[in-house]
């Protein structure tokens, strides 16, 4: 129950209010002025300070008549829809975002005892619904990471559900005011012929189509373009596209939304990337998105002319980087902030003041190099990350989002396996081992290939040596970056750089990384009855995971290296506690028969090598 009113008399009772507080949970305590004011009042000292004049009758006279004028006015007790409200905005204010999401859906529903429309106009409730949404779709971002970083063994507190559970209240309130009497999901086959009983604004349709598109149901937000069109046809359907609404198009049909971009399979990596939680056959190319806003935006902007700001050309950026048309990416830049592909500035070209529409913010910036990373562009996309610091003064040191997309690109574009390395460069290459029948069949071992007399094994060589230089050099770059920028812990930042330790296992890097990791530790640990120790239960999990892996990583090196009378001392110095310190020297105990196995195969590979060493020089 709140508590927010308990200024109105008991003896008044309105049954919309109690329905409202009988379904949500939340509670809060708010006090109103005049409880302030008495509350002041009862606390000031009397006769402290007073002069003689205070005393004097024209200043009781005075007094007097300010009573008497204050007295006279009329305080009307609040309106129950206004209680009401001020309970929402608590709710607001709390972000108590699924209590909300579960009176609106009791208060849509055609079993509720009150109606939302006394208190709400159709505006207004679109607005909760629109600040439901934006919550939901930032609990899928951090439930995205969540997923991530527990695919790769690290245990979160975070999860899907309570964005799973929130998109189905936000469909579940539409549900209601579309179909009211048929019970059931908003997607149900038997509504698609059914006569909606009520009429959705451009805000709604903005609502449903951001929220489908951020959930990977790119099929679903494309439905709600097509319902758009059917509720405001005769050509009134442009009449209502607003600038928000252009700009989920561009998302939804041209790949506007980094965060849905697919990776196909590669010559050099056989894995698929989808994030998309559906199948979408109705993508067009983003010129023909364009075409379509530029030929019908004076309906929106009652003018002839395109009115361009960053967030329009964030989008189109996305839009042209998916399409793999990276010199009208790389134009587009030049042409509006002046730096060319090489991170240069032109020496003649105007900036854009802070105030412009078309000053560069930090989602662009972002949406510039990952554009450039997702096609393979990996210098251009360092150079112009270092340009608009330098000649925007872009801020990074709040950008822990932005972080994570460009290592999740970097490491998405530059995996590659050394089997199917293998197969690009025998195919590339002239060799008789390549016998093209059926490539989908070709699988050549490396011993194969060198038993090869005109298999170039020091091409192949170099040509992994540069493809794991290229991943190093734009990781390790980005990783320095993070770093100066300190934008606070990352999961996935610390995870990608770990696949890099992983794969060039060095001792440098390796310490580098725990120390970094060590640092993250002290500055979010905090004692067992510290009051926020569960807000920072999540982080130190993920911190004390990484590093453990970081530590076996290194363990494993050297045990394989055969340096084994290292790895105890390594773990005495390094643990980060005792805990951690016996579970450690438990696993290196459990490996010892594999490093074992290995220093005994190296060492006849050695004493191999040296036997026919000797026998050539006696031949000699």
């Amino acid at each position: 129950m709140l508590a927010s009113f308990s200024a109105v008399s008991k003896r008044q009772t309105w049954p919309l209010l109690c329905f409202f507080r009988s379904v949500t949970s939340a509670t809060a305590s708010v006090s109103t002025i005049s409880h302030a004011s008495e509350e002041i009042h009862e606390k000031s000292p009397a006769g402290t300070n007073e002069t003689p004049l205070a005393t004097t009758n024209s200043l009781v006279f005075l007094d007097g008549l300010a009573k008497l004028h204050f007295a006279s006015v009329h305080k009307p007790q609040p309106s129950e829809a206004d209680l009401v409200k001020r309970e929402i905005s608590t709710l607001l204010k709390n972000k108590s975002f699924d209590s909300l999401a579960r009176v609106l859906v009791k208060w849509t529903s055609v079993s509720s005892d009150g109606t939302w429309q006394s208190v709400l106009t159709h505006n207004e409730l679109s607005y909760l619904v629109n600040k439901i949404v934006n919550h939901q779709i930032g609990l899928i971002t951090k439930a995205g990471t969540s997923i991530m970083v527990h695919s790769n063994g690290i245990q979160s507190l975070s999860s899907m559900a309570p964005a799973r559970d929130l998109r189905e209240k936000v469909r579940s309130i539409y549900s209601n005011l579309l179909y009211g009497e048929l019970r059931g999901h908003l997607y149900l086959r038997n509504r698609r012929n059914a006569v909606p009983a009520f009429r959705l604004s451009a805000i709604d349709y903005e609502n449903l189509i951001s929220m489908e598109l951020n959930n990977g149901k790119l099929d679903l937000a494309s439905k709600w373009f097509q319902r758009m069109e059917l509720q405001f046809s005769d050509g009134l359907y442009y009449q209502h596209m607003t600038q928000k609404l252009w700009l989920l198009k561009f998302q939804v049909y041209s790949g506007g939304l980094s965060s849905l971009w697919k990776v196909e399979p590669t010559d050099l990596y056989e894995l698929e990337v989808n994030p998309r939680r559906s199948r979408f056959k109705a993508e067009k190319k983003w010129l023909e998105v364009f075409d379509d806003f530029v030929c019908h935006q004076e309906l929106l902007l009652a003018s002839s002319k395109v009115i361009f700001d960053t967030n329009l050309l964030t989008v189109m950026l996305s839009s042209m980087a998916h399409s793999n048309n990276v010199a009208q990416v790389t134009k587009l830049v030049e042409q509006n902030w002046g730096i060319s592909s090489r991170g240069k500035m032109d020496s003649k070209f105007s900036k854009p003041q802070q105030d412009d529409p078309l000053f560069p913010t930090l989602d662009l910036v972002q949406t510039v190099v990952v554009s450039m990373i997702y096609n393979k562009e990996y210098i251009s996309g360092l150079a112009y990350l270092n340009a608009f610091q330098e000649h925007y003064n872009i801020d990074l040191s709040e950008s822990k989002h932005c972080w994570d997309q460009l290592f999740r690109w970097s490491e998405i574009t530059t995996r590659f396996s050394e089997f199917r390395a293998l197969q690009y460069f025998i195919k590339q290459t002239a060799t008789t081992l390549y016998k093209p029948v059926d490539e989908g069949e070709l699988s050549i071992t490396l011993e194969e290939a060198q038993r090869s007399v005109d298999f170039d094994y020091e091409g192949y060589l170099k040509f992994v040596a540069d493809l794991t230089n290229q991943r190093t050099k734009l990781i390790s770059e980005l990783w320095k970056g993070y770093h100066q920028s300190q934008p606070g812990f990352s999961a996935r930042v610390y995870l990608t750089y770990l696949r890099l330790l992983e794969e060039n296992p060095l001792d440098e890097t390796a310490y580098e990384y725990l120390s970094a990791l060590a640092l993250q530790h002290r500055l979010h640990g905090v004692s067992t009855d510290s009051f926020n120790r569960s807000a920072t239960n999540d982080t130190i999990y993920k911190i004390r995971t990484l590093y453990s892996k970081g530590m076996k990583a290194l363990i494993n090196e050297k045990g394989m290296r055969g340096e084994l009378w290292q790895i105890q001392p390594l773990i005495r110095k390094w643990s980060l506690d005792d805990t951690m310190r016996e579970r450690l020297g438990t696993w290196a105990t459990s490996q010892q028969p594999r490093f074992l196995e290995a220093m005994n195969k190296k060492n006849l590979t050695m004493t191999g090598e040296e036997e026919e060493d000797g026998f050539l020089g006696l031949m000699s």
